[in-house]
């Protein structure tokens, strides 16, 4: 389902559902440029299955939003303000934008430490072999 701003949502995580103890959520809330939605639609229902109970939505940024900087910023701001009471991981580089790792400190969101969706797919010891190649990964 898209809104208003092009963002696509897979389910919906149920405000204040916690653990009784720890107060962890038991909902997993993610934001994630859509050039991972093929493999999160086919990974996500194994881990609900294997978790039980737990409540994962995510929601699916347009592709390719690193290449418009201020509409990424807008989109990823938009949607992270819905998610605010929880704690979000993002699915974008720390090269996907020149000011998120600010964005995501305000949001208390987090991120993977790998610069793009590039690296965050790709076996670690393939990319050294790749970059001593003088393949150009961007």
């Amino acid at each position: 389902m898209a809104g208003k701003n092009g963002a696509r949502a897979r389910g919906r995580c149920r405000r204040g559902a916690r653990y009784a103890r720890g107060k962890i959520s038991r909902c997993a809330s993610r934001c994630a440029c859509g050039i991972f939605q093929p493999e999160l639609d086919v990974i996500i229902p194994k881990i609900k299955q294997e978790l039980q109970n737990i409540d994962i939505a995510v929601i699916y940024l347009s592709p390719g939003l690193h290449n418009t900087p201020e509409k990424m910023k807008e989109e990823l701001i938009q949607n992270l303000d819905n998610l605010k009471s929880e704690k979000t991981l993002t699915l974008y580089g720390s090269g996907c934008h020149t000011e998120i790792a600010t964005m995501l400190k305000e949001y208390n969101a987090v991120s993977p430490k790998e610069k793009n969706c590039i690296e965050m797919v790709l076996n670690p010891e393939i990319k050294a072999e790749k970059d001593k190649s003088g393949n150009i990964i961007i």
